[in-house]
């Protein structure tokens, strides 16, 4: 990707302005996102297979990770 020569640098770097509803509704689906695996740990076929169990975990931290740093990107959101 190149950049504009006619652009200047603070244009290109400048952050977008995002409406305020957008972190909360990032958070919910997150939330949601980690019911459903909640979910999914306690069914036979996941506990059957330790691979399976394994992903699902895996996919767990993975979005309660970034459930975290969404809410840290926007400090306003929690207090």
């Amino acid at each position: 990707m190149t950049r504009s020569s006619k652009m200047p640098v603070a244009k290109v770097l400048k952050p977008e302005q995002v409406d305020s509803r957008l972190y909360p509704a990032v958070v919910k689906v997150l939330d949601t996102v980690l019911q459903s695996l909640n979910q999914m740990r306690v069914l036979s076929i996941v506990d059957d297979n330790p691979d399976l169990a394994a992903a699902v975990e895996a996919r767990g931290c993975f979005t309660r990770a970034r459930r975290s740093v969404t809410i840290s990107d926007n400090p306003i959101l929690f207090g």
